[in-house]
């Protein structure tokens, strides 16, 4: 939570972004995506995956998970690997 809304004190839209960049950087899973079907949303949370090697690798590879959801086929679910954090992710990076 943003310290003006713990605070009580005025806040906008610029403070609902902070926490949720604040909450991508430490790792913290997205919400499953509401509005949505389930295949389509296993499919934007495998794109918008925090750890790179979890993302589709490829735009078309992203796109044959796309052209499935329209078709009605099975999607496979997204399931993470380990949570990893902002600074962990850097330092293997920076490691290999």
């Amino acid at each position: 939570m943003a310290p003006e809304v713990a605070a009580g004190k005025p806040y906008d839209a610029t403070v609902d972004r902070k926490d949720a960049i604040d909450k991508r950087l430490s790792g913290e899973p997205l919400p499953i995506p509401v509005e949505t079907s389930e295949a389509m949303a296993q499919v934007i949370l495998k794109a918008c995956a925090f750890n790179p090697k979890d993302r589709y690798q490829s735009p078309s590879e992203f796109k044959e998970a796309l052209a499935a959801v329209k078709a009605g086929l099975p999607v496979t679910a997204f399931v993470p690997t380990a949570d990893n954090t902002f600074n962990e992710l850097v330092s293997a990076e920076s490691v290999s």
